[in-house]
């Protein structure tokens, strides 16, 4: 939990540095702000809930035919 923790902190500066910049378009601001939210709630969910799918496990289910195909 920690973890995740620090993690939304760091993004929480990196939206307040997007935040000031004059450059960055509205949509990118809110594209950012949703991939970071989705992004919390899945992890916290993972931690709390145990049949809810882990980030890197469902990575390892989409390209885990990589590795029978490269070979271990």
């Amino acid at each position: 939990m920690l973890v995740i923790l620090v993690f939304a902190g760091l993004a929480l500066l990196e939206w307040s540095k997007l935040k000031r910049l004059k450059k960055v378009k509205f949509s990118e601001r809110i594209v950012f702000g949703l991939v970071l939210g989705v992004y919390v709630i899945w992890n916290g969910l993972a931690l709390t809930v145990t049949w809810w799918p882990n980030p890197q496990t469902l990575i390892l289910y989409v390209f885990g035919w990589v590795d029978r195909w490269v070979g271990e």
